[in-house]
């Protein structure tokens, strides 16, 4: 393996480097000062040449941190770090600084299960309660008429609940992985079951993934992230990598704290994930880089560590299902170049991995921001143009439309199957601007008479002959608007401050669970930048559900955001007092919901 050029940054201004290595044939150096100085616009248009300063953009950005790591001919070339790992502290971020890996935690994992059922331990299209020991996946009549196999757990198409694992304070009792999946205390999520026919439908489901985890611990008879350290890491040289929850006290002292986008500490950074498979991985882009390359290289059957086979599964689409995914990856393109990797999201990081599936180049980017990637996407076209990669996306051709076409596209909004989830596109100064309720509006460009773009996030809206408006991040366009009528839709009026109005149109139309649902996930949404409004929202739901145990629940987290804990516990009362009579909470969940009110009132008495 080559060594490093290690370059760190101390804070976003001025640059502070020094060389420890320099990869034989190539000039490091060079590129690193090139990729720092030029990095591109997130759309690109014909003729602007422009290009931003990466310690400019972090500050805009609101990213304490980025490290970086790029392989090129199958070969890790460099790793790179900017900024700090722990601002208040003054850390500086380094190569050796892990970064929480969220979803991106399955690839090692799937990795180290095909690899058990290439030694025969476990099967891929077997029932997976035929592989399971400790621990067996209750059945019902959808997997009564199609047992759930491995596959389709690793692949997202066995129709589980998606699951939410918001982690455990570290001095808190952990739950086993039985205890996870049976949802039983001291576990905080709810019991793992089958929603959907199991091998029709792709669902991301971190709960899916927490079950072969369990097969893995199972069959090894061994702790889980000893099974990724021997099957995995060490062959590969990621010796930084590990899923220990806690972290050791040595690994937490080279570990990135995670931040919001108002810069402010995110407190969950510090929570532990027993949920390894799913979001326990703490890493380095160089790690990662190595496990990506070798994928890669594998590809071509020249690895002596991953068998071509196991490669294709990871880098192949799994099965017939629309929108499926290969194991442990994802594919999509840039400029047209076929590539796979991953995109990962976690309480304070955001991280990226571009590999293509051809030549053996690519990119790890990883941050300690909420806001982190959109810069990803920019730092990975300054590193494709800095090596002439052809994974480059080609500039667009503004368009200029007249009066009549873009009063075409004006006018509120509203998304099918759902009540609340609306949108307005509106022209001030003869531009035309995009604007979700409680967000700031979006600038759009047409690129062609029918199209427009946000040239800050890359989303593209088409007009369709009904007047409906679909999107896409690029060129796929999937999900649809309708027009929504002359008046405002509610959650705009809510907005406006219409907070009776908004109520009545909302009991008007005799909501349900859905729209419990949707004011639940859109409060959550505003907690971290907005927590006066996800107050608002949530004080909005429990008016309209008065009996909702899990409406009160989230407007005791909304007060908790907003720094007001008297009412916190007032909310949280409420809501324990609601629970065992809640309509909308199934019997099942009532059990972890009480415990989370209880859970929550003792910390907020504590302090």
């Amino acid at each position: 393996m080559n060594k490093l050029l290690l370059v760190v940054v101390v804070g976003c201004g001025s640059a502070q480097t020094s060389a420890v290595a320099t990869p034989p044939g190539a000039d490091a150096a060079t590129r690193i000062a090139s990729i720092e100085r030029h990095v591109p616009p997130n759309v690109r248009f014909a003729g602007d040449h422009r290009t931003f300063e990466l310690a400019t953009l972090m500050r805009n950005h609101k990213v304490p941190a980025v490290s970086v790591a790029v392989f090129d001919h199958y070969q890790l070339q460099w790793a790179h770090a900017w900024g700090y790992a722990n601002v208040d502290k003054a850390v500086p971020a380094t190569e050796a600084t892990l970064f929480r890996a969220g979803s991106l935690s399955e690839t090692p994992h799937v990795l180290a299960v095909l690899e058990t059922v290439a030694d025969g331990k476990l099967a891929l299209d077997r029932p997976i309660n035929d592989q399971l020991v400790s621990w067996k996946l209750p059945d019902n009549e959808l997997t009564q008429q199609a047992p759930v196999t491995l596959r389709e757990l690793l692949g997202h198409t066995a129709g589980m609940a998606q699951g939410n694992f918001t982690g455990y304070p570290a001095d808190a009792p952990l739950p086993t992985a039985q205890q996870i999946l049976a949802g039983t205390p001291p576990a905080n999520s709810q019991p793992v079951r089958v929603e959907l026919p199991p091998g029709t439908t792709y669902r991301y489901s971190e709960a899916g993934i927490v079950i072969t985890q369990l097969a893995l611990v199972d069959q090894w008879r061994q702790p889980y992230a000893e099974i990724l350290a021997r099957r995995v890491f060490a062959p590969l040289g990621m010796t930084h990598s590990t899923y220990e929850q806690p972290l050791s006290p040595a690994r937490k002292a080279d570990a990135a704290m995670g931040y919001r986008a108002d810069e402010t500490e995110e407190a969950r950074t510090d929570r532990v994930y027993p949920e390894m498979a799913a979001a326990g991985l703490w890493t380095t882009p160089s790690d990662l880089a190595r496990l990506f390359a070798e994928l890669a290289l594998a590809r071509t059957g020249g690895s002596k560590l991953i068998s071509k086979e196991i490669a294709m599964e990871m880098t192949t689409k799994s099965g017939n299902v629309p929108n499926a995914t290969p194991l442990g990856t994802w594919l999509f393109e840039v400029g047209g170049v076929p590539l796979f990797g991953r995109k990962s999201a976690d309480n304070g990081f955001r991280a990226r991995v571009y590999a293509s599936l051809d030549g053996g180049y690519g990119a790890v980017i990883m941050t300690n921001s909420d806001s982190g990637g959109e810069l990803c996407d920019r730092l990975f076209a300054g590193i494709a143009d800095e090596y002439h990669w052809p994974a480059v996306d080609r500039p667009l051709v503004r368009v200029k439309l007249d009066i009549a076409q873009r009063a075409a596209f004006t006018g509120w909004y509203f998304q099918p199957n759902k009540t609340l989830l609306a949108a307005q596109i509106s022209e001030t100064a003869g531009a035309l601007e995009f604007r979700t309720p409680f967000n700031s509006p979006r600038r759009l460009v047409a690129i062609a008479m029918d199209t427009l773009v946000d040239p800050d996030s890359g989303s593209r809206v088409r007009l369709a002959e009904n007047h409906a408006l679909a999107f896409a991040q690029k060129d796929e366009f999937r999900s649809a608007f309708l027009p929504a009528g002359s008046d405002p839709p509610i959650l705009f009026m809510l907005e406006a401050g219409h907070f009776d109005e908004a109520v009545k149109a909302l009991r008007d139309r005799q909501p349900g669970k859905a729209e419990l649902d949707e004011l639940n996930d859109l409060a959550y949404g505003l907690m971290a930048d907005q927590p006066t409004n996800a107050v608002k929202v949530c004080l909005f739901a429990v008016t309209v559900f008065p009996a909702s145990s899990n409406a009160r629940d989230s407007l005791g987290e909304a007060y908790v955001a907003a720094h007001e804990p008297t009412r916190a516990l007032a909310a949280y009362r409420q809501a324990l007092a609601l629970v065992d009579a809640d309509p909308f909470l199934p019997a099942d969940l009532k059990t972890s919901h009480r415990k989370n009110a209880e859970d929550a009132i003792a910390r907020l008495q504590a302090h």
